[in-house]
């Protein structure tokens, strides 16, 4: 009886061996394949691939080193789809350099539908009468035209731009030369609730127009960071009937808190009072837009070189914000040889009527006017003499 059971133990034992090493056997064999497989596979994406990097360099204009970088984005077994994208932007007047920057930015145009996705846009902006550079330049400055949807993301966003600026040709000027293209197809995000906060604190709609074109940026964000900003601006008295308000923003928005306190305290180190600065900004806002190097440098001339008080200043801030070598030193130059000759006295001229001109209009007042008494004007408006030679050059020349 032990004897029996000792064979049948032997025997289960053998059977469970056999098994064993049969599993084995098939385990090893189906891993052999399935490395086999994978191996195949990593040749295929590797040799897809290859083609995807050699197509991008020498039929989209792409380096190596961006191709490869591209190729990871978007890859394609064979050229019959990038094809038809390419000559249909060919066609359409796109430059190498264009068609380049497009599939660098947005790679997954190379395999869109040609027929289908991208030529109803590209017909869409034939449409509008505008120059064709104008077209290939906003959609080469801003490929995601090409992939969103026309009748749910682009007609929408494209009419409402219309009705605000005015125009076809605006709306591609705003398009062209603004950095903001993407965030100014978000319609109902960005667009409509911020436009609509204009309207609601009574900005005129050329205001709003103004705005969009110029400083598309204050549109293009939270529509609660644009609230706040609009509350800033008006808590300081700014008239949001002014076209000042729209440089109001646009200061605030640039600002920190930390660089609004050290402009402050520039000018308050000119004697200026806070409720002083504040006029100044609500009548040019750009004066906070100074840099405290250019803010000493300017109030420094108009004080110790013109000898005048930084009230006097602050009452004409826009002043501030001219070029010191290309516009203020040239003029006051004139002056105060005009004022040395006894030609004009200080009550013939204001800081504004010496600098808002333009520069004929101001050498006709200033310079040919006075010519025969003073010929030596135009010469010394014309040298621009540096500021640091300013007390030497006019006393040299009528001492």
């Amino acid at each position: 009886m032990f004897v029996q059971i000792c064979k049948r133990s032997l025997l289960s034992i053998s059977n469970r061996e056999r098994v064993l090493v049969n599993s084995n056997a098939h385990l090893g064999l189906r891993q052999f394949y399935t490395a086999k497989s994978s191996s195949a596979g990593v040749r295929d994406d590797e040799q897809e691939r290859s083609f995807t990097v050699n197509y991008l360099v020498n039929s989209c204009f792409l380096t190596l080193e961006a191709a490869k970088s591209v190729s990871k984005k978007v890859h394609f077994e064979n050229p019959k789809k990038p094809d038809l994208v390419l000559n249909l932007l060919k066609d359409h007047g796109f430059t190498s350099k264009q068609i380049s920057t497009i599939i660098r930015v947005r790679p997954q145009v190379l395999v869109s539908d040609a027929e289908k996705i991208l030529l109803p846009k590209l017909e869409f902006f034939r449409s509008k009468h505008v120059s064709n550079s104008d077209v290939t330049m906003v959609v080469a400055g801003n490929p995601n035209i090409l992939c969103v949807n026309l009748e749910k993301n682009f007609f929408p966003c494209y009419d409402f731009l219309k009705s605000v600026v005015g125009s076809d040709q605006r709306v591609f000027n705003l398009l062209r030369r603004s950095r903001w293209h993407s965030s100014l197809l978000y319609l109902e995000k960005f667009l409509l609730p911020n436009v609509s906060l204009m309207r609601e604190i009574g900005l005129p709609e050329s205001s709003i127009s103004l705005l969009l074109l110029h400083k598309p940026f204050l549109i293009c964000q939270a529509t609660e960071k644009l609230d706040k900003i609009i509350r800033e601006v008006l808590n300081m008295g700014v008239n949001p009937l002014k076209m000042v308000f729209i440089d109001a923003l646009g200061v605030i928005h640039s600002l920190s808190k930390l660089s609004w306190e050290r402009k402050m305290e520039a000018y308050r180190s000119w004697g200026l009072s806070d409720d002083q600065i504040l006029a100044a900004f609500r009548k040019s806002p750009k004066l906070m837009a100074l840099s405290v190097k250019k803010i000493s440098r300017v109030m420094g001339f108009f004080v110790n070189e013109m000898g005048w008080t930084s009230s006097v200043v602050a009452e004409a801030p826009i002043a501030l914000s001219y070029s010191l070598e290309k516009r203020i030193i040239p003029r006051f130059l004139v002056l105060k040889a005009l004022l040395l000759k006894g030609i004009i006295a200080e009550k013939d001229f204001s800081i504004c009527t010496i600098l808002l001109p333009d520069e004929k209009r101001f050498l006709d007042r200033f310079v040919i006017k006075y010519q025969k008494q003073a010929p030596q004007l135009m010469s010394i408006f014309r040298e621009k003499v540096g500021h640091q030679k300013l007390g030497s050059r006019y006393e040299e020349v009528y001492s």
